[in-house]
Protein backbone atom coordinates (compact mmCIF):
# COMPACT_ATOMS: atom_id res chain seq x y z
CA UNK A 1 0.00 0.00 0.00
CA UNK A 2 1.50 3.57 -0.82
CA UNK A 3 0.12 6.77 0.18
CA UNK A 4 0.27 8.07 -3.15
CA UNK A 5 -1.83 5.46 -4.99
CA UNK A 6 -4.48 7.15 -2.19
CA UNK A 7 -3.81 10.77 -3.16
CA UNK A 8 -7.01 11.50 -4.23
CA UNK A 9 -9.22 10.95 -1.28
CA UNK A 10 -8.11 12.51 2.20
CA UNK A 11 -10.73 10.50 4.00
CA UNK A 12 -8.06 7.49 2.45
CA UNK A 13 -5.27 9.40 2.50
CA UNK A 14 -5.61 9.99 6.64
CA UNK A 15 -6.39 6.70 7.39
CA UNK A 16 -3.67 5.06 5.44
CA UNK A 17 -1.12 7.30 7.15
CA UNK A 18 -2.65 6.29 10.59
CA UNK A 19 -1.87 3.02 9.93
CA UNK A 20 2.04 3.95 9.18
CA UNK A 21 1.93 4.04 5.87
CA UNK A 22 5.38 5.94 4.22
CA UNK A 23 5.84 8.91 2.13
CA UNK A 24 8.35 10.17 0.65
CA UNK A 25 8.43 13.24 -2.16
CA UNK A 26 6.45 11.19 -4.06
CA UNK A 27 3.47 11.78 -2.03
CA UNK A 28 3.14 15.31 -2.75
CA UNK A 29 3.95 14.80 -6.27
CA UNK A 30 0.74 12.50 -6.27
CA UNK A 31 -1.48 14.72 -4.12
CA UNK A 32 -0.97 17.81 -7.35
CA UNK A 33 -1.30 15.05 -9.92
CA UNK A 34 -4.42 14.21 -8.73
CA UNK A 35 -5.91 18.27 -8.19
CA UNK A 36 -5.98 17.48 -4.81
CA UNK A 37 -5.14 20.57 -2.69
CA UNK A 38 -6.23 19.44 0.89
CA UNK A 39 -4.59 15.79 0.57
CA UNK A 40 -1.62 18.25 -0.33
CA UNK A 41 -2.13 20.58 2.59
CA UNK A 42 -2.74 17.73 5.26
CA UNK A 43 0.59 15.98 3.91
CA UNK A 44 2.26 19.04 4.44
CA UNK A 45 0.78 19.79 7.44
CA UNK A 46 2.02 16.24 8.80
CA UNK A 47 5.57 17.06 7.78
CA UNK A 48 5.57 15.53 4.02
CA UNK A 49 8.63 16.04 2.09
CA UNK A 50 7.96 17.90 -1.11
CA UNK A 51 10.62 18.94 -4.44
CA UNK A 52 10.17 20.75 -7.41
CA UNK A 53 8.19 17.78 -9.02
CA UNK A 54 4.94 19.23 -7.29
CA UNK A 55 5.20 22.25 -8.90
CA UNK A 56 5.84 21.04 -11.87
CA UNK A 57 2.76 18.54 -12.04
CA UNK A 58 0.94 21.40 -10.73
CA UNK A 59 1.67 23.17 -13.84
CA UNK A 60 1.24 21.06 -15.93
CA UNK A 61 -2.83 20.82 -14.60
CA UNK A 62 -2.87 24.51 -15.04
CA UNK A 63 -3.93 24.17 -11.57
CA UNK A 64 -2.85 27.80 -10.66
CA UNK A 65 -4.26 27.87 -7.53
CA UNK A 66 -2.11 24.85 -6.43
CA UNK A 67 0.86 26.15 -7.64
CA UNK A 68 0.73 29.66 -5.66
CA UNK A 69 0.00 27.89 -2.41
CA UNK A 70 3.00 25.56 -2.79
CA UNK A 71 5.13 28.13 -3.53
CA UNK A 72 3.41 30.50 -0.46
CA UNK A 73 4.84 27.43 1.84
CA UNK A 74 7.83 27.01 0.30
CA UNK A 75 7.76 24.55 -2.60
CA UNK A 76 11.16 24.66 -4.64
CA UNK A 77 10.58 25.03 -8.35
CA UNK A 78 12.70 24.97 -11.36
CA UNK A 79 12.86 25.25 -15.17
CA UNK A 80 10.18 22.45 -15.64
CA UNK A 81 7.65 24.35 -14.06
CA UNK A 82 7.79 26.70 -16.93
CA UNK A 83 8.33 23.56 -19.78
CA UNK A 84 5.19 21.55 -18.78
CA UNK A 85 3.04 24.88 -18.31
CA UNK A 86 3.70 25.53 -21.66
CA UNK A 87 2.91 21.94 -22.91
CA UNK A 88 -0.07 22.34 -21.48
CA UNK A 89 -0.91 25.83 -22.69
CA UNK A 90 -1.22 27.31 -19.42
CA UNK A 91 -0.51 30.59 -20.74
CA UNK A 92 -1.69 32.03 -17.02
CA UNK A 93 0.06 30.06 -15.32
CA UNK A 94 3.35 30.44 -17.14
CA UNK A 95 3.10 34.58 -17.09
CA UNK A 96 2.46 33.88 -12.83
CA UNK A 97 5.56 31.44 -12.39
CA UNK A 98 7.51 34.16 -14.97
CA UNK A 99 6.30 36.91 -13.09
CA UNK A 100 7.61 35.64 -9.66
CA UNK A 101 10.96 34.85 -11.21
CA UNK A 102 10.60 30.73 -12.20
CA UNK A 103 13.37 30.42 -14.66
CA UNK A 104 13.12 28.91 -17.98
CA UNK A 105 15.22 28.05 -20.47
CA UNK A 106 14.36 26.42 -24.42
CA UNK A 107 12.13 23.48 -23.16
CA UNK A 108 10.00 26.38 -22.45
CA UNK A 109 9.53 27.17 -26.35
CA UNK A 110 9.94 23.05 -27.20
CA UNK A 111 6.64 22.67 -24.49
CA UNK A 112 4.41 25.38 -26.52
CA UNK A 113 5.61 23.93 -29.65
CA UNK A 114 5.14 20.36 -28.52
CA UNK A 115 1.51 21.54 -27.25
CA UNK A 116 0.63 22.72 -30.39
CA UNK A 117 0.27 26.68 -28.68
CA UNK A 118 1.46 29.18 -30.61
CA UNK A 119 0.30 32.10 -28.44
CA UNK A 120 2.55 30.52 -25.63
CA UNK A 121 5.40 30.21 -27.82
CA UNK A 122 4.66 33.76 -29.12
CA UNK A 123 4.28 35.34 -25.47
CA UNK A 124 7.29 33.66 -24.61
CA UNK A 125 9.28 34.54 -27.05
CA UNK A 126 8.26 38.09 -26.63
CA UNK A 127 10.22 37.79 -23.61
CA UNK A 128 13.13 36.42 -24.22
CA UNK A 129 12.82 32.83 -23.63
CA UNK A 130 14.83 31.25 -25.58
CA UNK A 131 14.22 28.30 -28.17
CA UNK A 132 16.65 25.64 -30.59
CA UNK A 133 16.25 22.85 -32.91
CA UNK A 134 14.13 21.02 -30.49
CA UNK A 135 10.99 23.61 -31.08
CA UNK A 136 10.92 22.49 -34.31
CA UNK A 137 11.06 19.06 -33.48
CA UNK A 138 7.81 19.17 -31.40
CA UNK A 139 6.21 21.25 -33.48
CA UNK A 140 6.91 18.71 -36.28
CA UNK A 141 6.23 15.37 -33.69
CA UNK A 142 2.67 17.13 -33.14
CA UNK A 143 1.74 17.59 -36.60
CA UNK A 144 1.56 21.53 -36.00
CA UNK A 145 2.11 22.81 -39.45
CA UNK A 146 1.19 26.29 -38.89
CA UNK A 147 3.26 26.87 -35.58
CA UNK A 148 6.43 25.38 -37.37
CA UNK A 149 6.09 27.54 -40.30
CA UNK A 150 5.54 30.63 -37.63
CA UNK A 151 8.90 29.37 -35.77
CA UNK A 152 11.08 29.37 -38.91
CA UNK A 153 9.65 32.79 -40.08
CA UNK A 154 10.61 33.72 -36.64
CA UNK A 155 14.49 32.75 -36.89
CA UNK A 156 14.18 29.11 -35.08
CA UNK A 157 16.69 26.82 -36.31
CA UNK A 158 16.14 23.35 -37.08
CA UNK A 159 17.43 20.00 -37.85
CA UNK A 160 17.37 16.49 -38.93
CA UNK A 161 14.98 15.67 -36.31
CA UNK A 162 12.33 18.07 -37.65
CA UNK A 163 12.02 15.34 -40.51
CA UNK A 164 12.45 12.69 -38.19
CA UNK A 165 9.49 13.23 -35.93
CA UNK A 166 7.13 14.20 -38.83
CA UNK A 167 7.81 10.74 -40.42
CA UNK A 168 7.49 8.78 -37.13
CA UNK A 169 4.44 10.05 -36.28
CA UNK A 170 2.83 9.53 -39.42
CA UNK A 171 2.67 13.64 -40.74
CA UNK A 172 3.39 13.89 -44.28
CA UNK A 173 1.96 17.19 -44.58
CA UNK A 174 4.76 18.25 -42.44
CA UNK A 175 7.51 16.33 -43.86
CA UNK A 176 6.96 17.78 -47.25
CA UNK A 177 6.85 21.00 -46.74
CA UNK A 178 10.23 20.88 -44.44
CA UNK A 179 11.57 18.91 -47.41
CA UNK A 180 10.31 22.07 -49.34
CA UNK A 181 12.06 24.35 -47.20
CA UNK A 182 15.53 22.81 -47.13
CA UNK A 183 14.98 20.76 -43.94
CA UNK A 184 17.81 17.92 -43.52
CA UNK A 185 16.90 14.49 -43.16
CA UNK A 186 19.24 11.45 -42.82
CA UNK A 187 18.45 7.54 -42.06
CA UNK A 188 16.82 8.59 -39.08
CA UNK A 189 13.58 9.53 -40.91
CA UNK A 190 13.02 6.39 -42.97
CA UNK A 191 14.06 4.61 -39.45
CA UNK A 192 10.67 6.98 -37.63
CA UNK A 193 8.38 5.70 -40.57
CA UNK A 194 9.48 2.20 -40.02
CA UNK A 195 8.79 2.50 -36.82
CA UNK A 196 5.78 4.24 -36.69
CA UNK A 197 4.27 2.08 -39.02
CA UNK A 198 3.50 4.78 -41.71
CA UNK A 199 4.44 3.15 -45.28
CA UNK A 200 2.90 5.55 -47.31
CA UNK A 201 5.47 8.36 -45.87
CA UNK A 202 7.97 5.39 -45.78
CA UNK A 203 7.73 5.19 -49.37
CA UNK A 204 7.85 8.96 -50.17
CA UNK A 205 11.13 9.36 -48.48
CA UNK A 206 12.25 6.45 -50.06
CA UNK A 207 11.32 7.79 -53.57
CA UNK A 208 12.89 10.96 -52.86
CA UNK A 209 16.12 9.47 -52.37
CA UNK A 210 16.22 9.83 -48.33
CA UNK A 211 18.68 7.16 -47.11
CA UNK A 212 18.23 4.04 -45.10
CA UNK A 213 20.21 1.56 -43.01
CA UNK A 214 20.33 -1.33 -40.67
CA UNK A 215 18.77 0.85 -38.31
CA UNK A 216 15.24 1.15 -40.30
CA UNK A 217 14.85 -2.95 -40.02
CA UNK A 218 15.35 -2.60 -36.78
CA UNK A 219 12.75 0.25 -36.26
CA UNK A 220 9.92 -1.56 -37.82
CA UNK A 221 10.66 -4.82 -35.83
CA UNK A 222 11.07 -2.49 -32.58
CA UNK A 223 7.45 -1.05 -33.20
CA UNK A 224 6.01 -4.20 -34.31
CA UNK A 225 5.40 -2.89 -37.91
CA UNK A 226 5.52 -6.42 -39.87
CA UNK A 227 4.30 -5.00 -43.18
CA UNK A 228 6.77 -2.42 -42.92
CA UNK A 229 9.37 -4.56 -42.58
CA UNK A 230 7.87 -6.75 -45.11
CA UNK A 231 7.98 -4.16 -47.76
CA UNK A 232 11.63 -2.55 -46.35
CA UNK A 233 13.00 -5.97 -47.22
CA UNK A 234 11.37 -6.15 -50.85
CA UNK A 235 13.13 -3.17 -51.91
CA UNK A 236 16.61 -4.31 -50.59
CA UNK A 237 16.88 -2.61 -46.89
CA UNK A 238 20.01 -4.16 -44.96
CA UNK A 239 18.92 -5.07 -41.91
CA UNK A 240 21.29 -7.19 -39.05
CA UNK A 241 21.15 -8.99 -35.70
CA UNK A 242 19.44 -5.64 -34.02
CA UNK A 243 16.41 -6.65 -35.91
CA UNK A 244 15.91 -9.54 -33.69
CA UNK A 245 17.15 -7.73 -30.65
CA UNK A 246 14.25 -5.38 -31.72
CA UNK A 247 11.97 -7.73 -32.05
CA UNK A 248 12.26 -9.35 -28.94
CA UNK A 249 12.76 -6.10 -26.44
CA UNK A 250 8.68 -5.05 -27.22
CA UNK A 251 7.45 -8.62 -27.38
CA UNK A 252 6.41 -8.78 -31.28
CA UNK A 253 7.04 -12.34 -31.70
CA UNK A 254 5.60 -12.89 -35.06
CA UNK A 255 8.11 -9.93 -36.74
CA UNK A 256 10.47 -12.02 -35.03
CA UNK A 257 9.59 -15.48 -36.40
CA UNK A 258 9.31 -14.00 -39.63
CA UNK A 259 12.53 -12.20 -39.72
CA UNK A 260 13.92 -15.29 -39.06
CA UNK A 261 12.89 -17.09 -41.79
CA UNK A 262 14.12 -15.22 -44.26
CA UNK A 263 17.56 -15.21 -42.83
CA UNK A 264 18.00 -12.58 -40.60
CA UNK A 265 20.89 -13.03 -38.14
CA UNK A 266 20.63 -13.27 -34.29
CA UNK A 267 23.01 -13.43 -31.32
CA UNK A 268 22.97 -13.57 -27.68
CA UNK A 269 21.11 -10.18 -27.92
CA UNK A 270 18.07 -11.19 -28.97
CA UNK A 271 17.52 -13.45 -25.82
CA UNK A 272 18.85 -10.39 -23.46
CA UNK A 273 16.17 -8.19 -24.81
CA UNK A 274 13.30 -10.50 -24.41
CA UNK A 275 14.08 -10.92 -21.16
CA UNK A 276 14.59 -7.15 -20.66
CA UNK A 277 10.54 -6.96 -21.25
CA UNK A 278 9.64 -9.90 -19.76
CA UNK A 279 8.66 -11.46 -22.74
CA UNK A 280 9.33 -14.90 -21.72
CA UNK A 281 7.27 -16.72 -24.78
CA UNK A 282 9.67 -14.76 -27.08
CA UNK A 283 12.24 -16.09 -25.51
CA UNK A 284 11.39 -19.87 -24.86
CA UNK A 285 10.43 -19.52 -28.67
CA UNK A 286 14.66 -18.22 -29.67
CA UNK A 287 15.82 -20.86 -27.62
CA UNK A 288 13.74 -23.62 -29.25
CA UNK A 289 15.00 -22.03 -32.30
CA UNK A 290 18.61 -21.87 -31.46
CA UNK A 291 19.40 -18.97 -30.47
CA UNK A 292 22.44 -18.34 -28.38
CA UNK A 293 22.64 -16.86 -25.20
CA UNK A 294 25.10 -16.27 -22.14
CA UNK A 295 25.68 -14.63 -18.78
CA UNK A 296 23.66 -11.37 -20.29
CA UNK A 297 20.61 -12.87 -20.33
CA UNK A 298 20.47 -14.08 -16.75
CA UNK A 299 21.81 -10.68 -15.40
CA UNK A 300 19.35 -8.75 -17.42
CA UNK A 301 16.52 -10.68 -16.26
CA UNK A 302 17.91 -9.62 -12.52
CA UNK A 303 17.98 -6.35 -13.30
CA UNK A 304 14.98 -5.65 -14.93
CA UNK A 305 13.24 -8.06 -12.26
CA UNK A 306 11.76 -10.63 -14.78
CA UNK A 307 11.73 -13.49 -12.17
CA UNK A 308 10.15 -16.28 -14.65
CA UNK A 309 12.37 -15.41 -17.48
CA UNK A 310 15.37 -16.00 -15.14
CA UNK A 311 13.97 -19.08 -13.08
CA UNK A 312 12.96 -20.33 -17.23
CA UNK A 313 16.52 -19.64 -17.68
CA UNK A 314 18.73 -20.74 -15.18
CA UNK A 315 16.42 -23.85 -15.18
CA UNK A 316 17.29 -24.94 -18.97
CA UNK A 317 20.91 -24.21 -18.81
CA UNK A 318 21.60 -20.40 -19.14
CA UNK A 319 24.82 -19.81 -17.90
CA UNK A 320 24.68 -17.54 -15.06
CA UNK A 321 26.55 -15.29 -11.84
CA UNK A 322 24.73 -16.08 -8.76
CA UNK A 323 26.16 -13.30 -7.28
CA UNK A 324 26.25 -10.99 -9.43
CA UNK A 325 22.31 -11.25 -10.08
CA UNK A 326 22.06 -11.15 -6.54
CA UNK A 327 23.27 -7.63 -6.29
CA UNK A 328 21.81 -5.98 -9.66
CA UNK A 329 18.45 -7.40 -8.09
CA UNK A 330 18.83 -6.16 -4.93
CA UNK A 331 19.94 -2.30 -6.47
CA UNK A 332 16.93 -2.50 -8.29
CA UNK A 333 14.77 -3.33 -5.01
CA UNK A 334 14.07 -6.95 -7.19
CA UNK A 335 13.57 -8.68 -3.63
CA UNK A 336 11.60 -12.00 -4.40
CA UNK A 337 14.20 -12.59 -7.50
CA UNK A 338 17.28 -12.10 -4.63
CA UNK A 339 14.99 -14.61 -2.39
CA UNK A 340 14.62 -17.01 -5.21
CA UNK A 341 18.51 -16.81 -6.11
CA UNK A 342 19.84 -17.08 -2.74
CA UNK A 343 18.51 -20.92 -2.16
CA UNK A 344 19.70 -21.80 -5.72
CA UNK A 345 22.76 -23.95 -6.44
CA UNK A 346 25.85 -21.43 -7.70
Amino acid sequence: MRLQDMASDLHMFEWARLQGCPWDERTCWAAASADNLQVLQYARHMGCPWNASTCTVAARHGNLQMLQWARAHGCPWDEDTCETAAWGGHLPVLQWARAMGCPWDERTCSGAAGGGHLTVLQWARANGCPWEERTCARASSGGHLSLLIWARQSGCPWDKWTCAEAAQCGHLNVLRWARENGCPWDRHTCAGAAEGGHLEVFKWVRDQGCPWSEDTCRAAAEGGQLHVLQWAKQQGCPWDSWTCVGAAARGHLEVLKWAKTQGCPWDEGTCEAAVSGGHLEVLIWARVNGCPWDEETTREAAESGQLDCLQWAVQNGCPWDKAQCIDVAFANEHHAICQWAVIQDP
